[in-house]
């Protein structure tokens, strides 16, 4: 509708981790605007699950 002619390009990547677990809770916790009296528990949500080894991503792109 606006004019413009997007390519798109699907492919898999790996998932994020994060070595620190103390960063990760503290960066999660944030995003899920969450009180900092929760990180704890968000600590241990993620010391307990296990993560998808790959996600599908998409790159948009167009031309000027």
């Amino acid at each position: 509708e606006m004019g413009i002619d997007a390519a798109q390009e699907r492919w898999e990547g790996s998932m994020r981790t994060e070595t620190n677990l103390e960063q990760a809770a503290h960066f999660m916790r944030i995003r899920l605007c969450l009180a900092s009296s929760r990180e704890g528990e968000v600590r241990d949500f993620i010391a307990s699950s296990s993560t998808a080894p790959r996600r599908s991503l998409a790159t948009v792109w167009w031309d000027k």
